[in-house]
């Protein structure tokens, strides 16, 4: 109990810090922006060096955090793995490693995903995506079951599609990925880019997927699933509108799934 608590005060800890680095950068965004329109907020440049050096420290201090992990439980971007280790068989301590190494894998890629995109800061949460994993084991703990009795290749992959499609689901209701648009409308100061939300997270749940379905391709999942959903991501934000989001969904991964693995 006492080693799960201390889990969960690292992985709040970062995400705080990482909230305050948000603050910290989109004041020193809003000072340039307003410097170029001839109407600067902070006239005192101590301030803006204030700020700056606030990003430093807190850049230094999530370093500093992230070193309280064990390398050898440290997330992984080079390819997600499968359900089945995220969601293992046995209770107790597996679960525990399985929950970690999904919150931290996903971080870590959707943190390369992202910055391969050219995203700018984006607001990526190790706890949310520890929600995302509670989530799908409560409330689909059927499919899970389901991906370990599964027989034969078209069943598993019935099953597998159904799982990444829950993930997803889950995902856009926790929010582990938020991109702010870079020029949101007066009337909504605080505004996100959903389209790249959305990718990125059926990129992770499709990288789960083929993950699950052959393990021959855990170190180009990610690319792969990345350029597949980017051919099809209206076709994913349809289903995510739709009354029965998933079966769509299901029946867009099982199809993507079918050609990747």
């Amino acid at each position: 109990m006492l080693r799960e608590l201390r889990e969960e005060i690292r992985v709040n800890l970062k995400d705080r810090l990482r909230d305050i680095r948000h603050v910290v950068r989109a004041q020193r965004h809003d000072r340039s922006m307003a410097e170029k329109s001839g109407h600067a907020q902070f006239p005192l440049r101590e301030i803006e060096d204030l700020f700056g050096h606030a990003a430093s420290a807190v850049d230094d201090v999530i370093s500093m955090a992230g070193t309280l992990v064990p390398a050898d439980r440290a997330g992984s971007a080079n390819g997600a793995r499968g359900f089945g280790v995220y969601f293992p068989r046995a209770s107790g301590e597996p679960v525990r490693q399985g929950e970690r190494h999904f919150r931290r894998d996903m971080y870590a890629m959707a943190k390369a995903l992202l910055s391969a995109a050219g995203v700018v800061d984006p607001r990526i949460s190790e706890a949310a995506f520890a929600a995302v994993h509670a989530a799908i084991a409560n409330r689909n703990g059927r499919l899970v079951g389901a991906l370990r009795q599964a027989q034969g290749d078209s069943a598993r992959l019935e099953t597998v599609a159904a799982l990444s499609a829950a993930m997803v689901i889950e995902a856009m209701s926790h929010r582990p990925v938020q991109i702010p648009m870079s020029e949101p409308a007066p009337e909504a100061p605080i505004a996100f880019d959903r389209s790249v939300e959305i990718a990125c997270l059926s990129t992770l749940a499709l990288a789960c997927g083929t993950a699950s379905l052959s393990s021959d391709a855990a170190n180009d999942n990610v690319t792969m699933a990345s350029l597949v959903v980017d051919a099809r991501l209206e076709r994913i934000q349809t289903a995510l509108g739709s009354d029965d989001r998933q079966a769509q969904l299901s029946s867009i991964f099982a199809s993507l799934l079918g050609h990747l693995r």
